[in-house]
């Protein structure tokens, strides 16, 4: 299904040539703070903590670097997701509207183009947005690595952990509580099918056991996918059996990052099908914390034999902590930005946006004096943004030092995906 453009605001005459029929306008609240798009993973625990999140009635939480906060962009507008259709942002005031970046790569990309105003937009019309991007949320490490120096700050990517994530499937089969890594595999390279000597399709699935399932990816610019892709299946994400938006070797279909209400292009889920994944955000939409876009039937399974990756105590989900520790299914989300910007001796140094997410060169420093109103605090404390992490079902730890990033050169290219 094409997907279709949606117009934000009246300022949309520059992308006229994007706009094809779409239900009405539904704009966000441009920002005066930083702006944060890409991963869905992170998406609701951020918008939590950006915008404020109410522990309990004398206790709230929001992150706040000198005396500027953060703005959260979804990955996805509910609203236009429900009519297969895309929408279009506008972060800052009298920035250019461009495409939401739905997912990790996007994400990045988008950050990316803000910082050297290359073209973002995927189709004809040329469209830059220098200067309107400052974060990117990711489930996954940017790819590619780089080695900084003063002189090469400016066009590089800061990677900073931020929370504990594990993977995992939900399902709408009956009894189905438990796939192994290799019936993961089985399933998603389309083995064993119900017809051996048939191409495989929607009439010809993948089998365990002799039950036939629907597998269903992630879209396409998600970091989930990407992770999956390389740490559970073995495949290079940029593999030419990919088809954007459609299917995966013949039997996989494609759904949006996290929901199991309806298919990527808004179709229904079919029966038995298995769908890759957050823990976090099952527990986050289990708990009503989150946006609970679970489907009907749908219960989570577990990735790993004899560990569940979730626990229930005092009627609430909450991680299972052996299951995040695992190398394979557990995994630690990003907040990346551009690495200038968080480095003291840079000319684009920003202290505020340091602040924010809580970085210090301050000998001594370490991931315990991260404030606790900081995007990056590792505390457990439920009045900490730690805290928070954890309410939305992340590890407030991350495996990775909070303060020590990963470098990565500039993500290349447009928006992916099929729009």
């Amino acid at each position: 299904m094409k997907k279709q453009f949606i117009g934000a605001a009246a300022a949309l005459g520059v992308l006229a040539s994007l706009v094809v029929a779409a239900p009405a306008a539904h704009a966000e609240p441009v920002c005066d703070g930083f702006a944060v798009v890409g991963s869905d993973t992170i998406q609701d625990v951020m918008t939590g903590i950006a915008n404020g999140y109410k522990v309990s009635d004398s206790i709230s939480v929001r992150a706040i670097g000198n005396g500027k906060f953060a703005c959260n962009f979804n990955a996805v507008d509910s609203v236009y997701a429900a009519a297969g259709a895309s929408s279009l942002i506008q972060t800052k005031a009298f920035g250019t509207p461009f495409l939401r970046p739905n997912g990790s790569g996007n994400g990045q990309t988008a950050l990316s183009r803000s910082i050297d105003g290359a073209d973002i937009n995927p189709n004809a019309a040329v469209v830059k947005i220098q200067g309107q991007v400052d974060i990117a949320r990711s489930s996954s490490s940017p790819s590619g690595s780089a080695d900084p120096t003063e002189s090469n700050l400016a066009e590089t990517l800061a990677a900073y952990p931020f929370a504990r994530d594990a993977l995992s499937f939900a399902t709408n089969a009956s009894g189905l509580t438990t796939l192994t890594k290799q019936e993961l595999n089985s399933l998603f390279k389309c083995e064993n099918l119900q017809n051996p000597s048939a191409p495989a399709g929607p009439d010809n699935l993948p089998t365990i056991n002799g039950v036939a399932y629907t597998p269903v990816l992630p879209q396409e610019g998600s970091g989930t996918r990407e992770y999956f892709l390389e740490k559970v299946l073995g495949v290079n994400k940029n593999t030419t059996d990919l088809t954007k938006g459609v299917k995966y070797n013949g039997c996989t279909l494609i759904g949006q990052e996290h929901q199991t209400n309806q298919l990527f292009n808004a179709q229904p889920m079919p029966a038995n099908a298995v769908v890759v994944h957050s823990v976090a955000q099952w527990i986050a939409q289990a708990n009503g914390v989150g946006i609970d876009r679970r489907g009907a039937g749908f219960t989570l399974g577990s990735a790993i034999t004899g560990k569940v990756p979730t626990d229930t105590v005092a009627g609430k989900l909450v991680p299972n902590a052996s299951y995040y520790a695992d190398d394979v299914f557990g995994r630690d989300t990003y907040l990346i930005t551009q690495a200038s910007r968080t480095y003291t001796g840079s000319p684009t140094f920003d202290n505020a946006l340091s602040a924010l997410l809580g970085v210090s060169k301050t000998p001594g420093y370490v991931t315990a004096d991260i404030p606790a109103t900081s995007l990056l605090n590792q505390s457990t404390d439920p009045d900490t943004v730690g805290g928070v992490k954890q309410a939305f079902g992340f590890g407030a730890t991350t495996v990775r030092n909070a303060l020590n990033p990963t470098y990565h050169p500039l993500k290349s290219g447009t928006l992916a995906g099929t729009w």
